[in-house]
């Protein structure tokens, strides 16, 4: 009787270690970005996208995605962000969707309005930051945190703007822990006039 109790313990613990391995096969969301990739830029209706692709290989699933960003830098100086800019996964209605293999989800990192305005597709502007766009002819880093119901990624993608869709590109650069630089902040550029507003849904 003892050895049975003794056999029902090995056998429960060992179930428990597989159920453990499981659940940490998921080290990261998967995420890829760059001219290469499927669905990474779009263009529609004189709009283009500047997009994340993010789906796992495997069963699983990141639900409620949201996306956060937490630093910019233009040419390697790092530059002032009072606050955390929430931006917007396609189809830009301010949902947080679910990715699944064969069932990506896209976020919006940059999009370019048709008068070549590009600027970040964030849910809103916080009081304590008036919007802006990126600069022509400058590089940008964004250090962008994805976080999903029980787990995230930073991220830091490069957006290179020359003023032209044609010749600019945004991809994921790096991935882990945030590079600070050592140059002081400079402010973020100059306000702008009123922009086009995306609409609110536009084909992949």
């Amino acid at each position: 009787m003892i050895g049975l109790l003794l056999f029902g313990v090995v056998l429960w613990s060992i179930w428990r270690e597989r159920q453990s391995d499981k659940r940490t096969t998921v080290s990261h969301i998967p995420v890829e970005c760059g001219p290469n990739v499927k669905g990474s830029v779009v263009k529609a209706n004189g709009f283009t996208f500047y997009r994340a692709r993010i789906e796992p290989s495997g069963n699983q699933q990141f639900p409620n995605l949201i996306a956060k960003v937490h630093g910019i830098k233009r040419d390697e100086v790092e530059m002032h962000l009072d606050e955390v800019l929430q931006i917007k996964y396609y189809p830009g209605d301010g949902s947080a969707p679910c990715a699944r293999k064969d069932d990506p989800a896209f976020l919006d990192v940059v999009y370019v309005t048709p008068v070549a305005v590009a600027d970040l597709h964030v849910l809103f502007w916080p009081p304590g930051i008036k919007n802006w766009n990126f600069e022509s002819g400058h590089n940008y880093q964004l250090d962008v945190a994805i976080l999903s119901d029980a787990i995230s990624r930073r991220c830091e993608f490069e957006f290179v703007w020359t003023g032209d869709t044609n010749t600019s590109s945004c991809r994921l650069i790096t991935d882990g822990t945030k590079q600070h630089s050592e140059r002081p902040a400079v402010p973020l550029p100059s306000l702008i006039p009123d922009k086009a507003e995306p609409p609110p849904s536009l084909t992949l």
